[in-house]
């Protein structure tokens, strides 16, 4: 009698290793697993979550109202230059009320990042117009160089006594 061919244990693994080398090949060949093509910045185009939804201008009084988070910027001076002036940043909100776009139409260049990070951190009601979702163009203005906002005097702060438990 004959023994099989491929009867040693090394000819076994190796025969089950490349069936299932082969098994693996063929379900990359059925399932076409798609390989990851590189990115090229600015050669995409970003979906609008919201298509065909109408922008349309409102006031600021009318955000700052409909505002459920809001984020006021802190400029820190370099030294020598105080930071003084007020930056106006054009808004964009969508239906959802996440700003959608935020960029600097007036103000100093120095506090460009700042104020424009601060606008896109700020979050709205729904936006809406007679029911319908509907985008929101409009401004928010921040000021800096004042250390508390107009109107707001300086009150002068109570001495504290220590109790024996903060001791």
């Amino acid at each position: 009698m004959k023994p099989p061919p491929y009867s040693s244990t090394k000819a076994i693994i190796l025969k089950a290793a490349l069936a299932f080398l082969a098994y693996l090949g063929v379900l990359f060949w059925i399932e076409r697993i798609p390989v990851a093509k590189p990115v090229v910045m600015g050669a995409f185009v970003i979906p609008d979550p919201f298509p065909g939804v109408p922008t349309i201008t409102k006031s600021e009084q009318f955000i700052r109202d409909k505002a459920i988070y809001r984020v006021t910027p802190v400029a820190h001076a370099d030294g020598s230059n105080p930071i003084n002036g007020d930056a106006i940043v054009k808004i964009i909100i969508s239906p959802s009320g996440a700003v959608e776009m935020a960029t600097l139409i007036k103000g100093p260049e120095s506090i460009k990042g700042i104020a424009e990070e601060a606008a896109r951190r700020w979050e709205f009601e729904p936006m809406n117009d007679g029911g319908k979702p509907v985008r929101i163009e409009s401004t928010l203005t921040f000021h800096f160089g004042r250390l508390r906002p107009e109107g707001v005097n300086r009150r002068p702060v109570e001495e504290k006594k220590a109790c024996d438990e903060c001791l």
